[in-house]
């Protein structure tokens, strides 16, 4: 039988349109996870051991990208 894996989804309103975060894994402590956001055609994906960490990462790659798209 197939193993559940929960996923946390957070969806923020933009000007530019909606963000959509979906974090998994990160169940026990010492599990990695994913953390991937997406806005329009943009995305961003990491993967870490601390979902706190991994989470202002994923924000900081995903503020660089968007300054320099135009």
């Amino acid at each position: 039988m197939r193993e559940f894996q929960a996923m946390e989804l957070i969806f923020i309103p933009s000007n530019l349109g909606l963000v959509k975060i979906y974090i998994h894994g990160f169940e026990e402590s010492g599990d990695g996870g994913e953390v991937i956001i997406t806005l329009n055609d943009l995305m961003v994906k990491r993967r870490g051991l601390q979902k706190k960490a991994t989470m202002i990462k994923s924000f900081l790659m995903f503020n660089r990208l968007l300054t320099r798209t135009p």
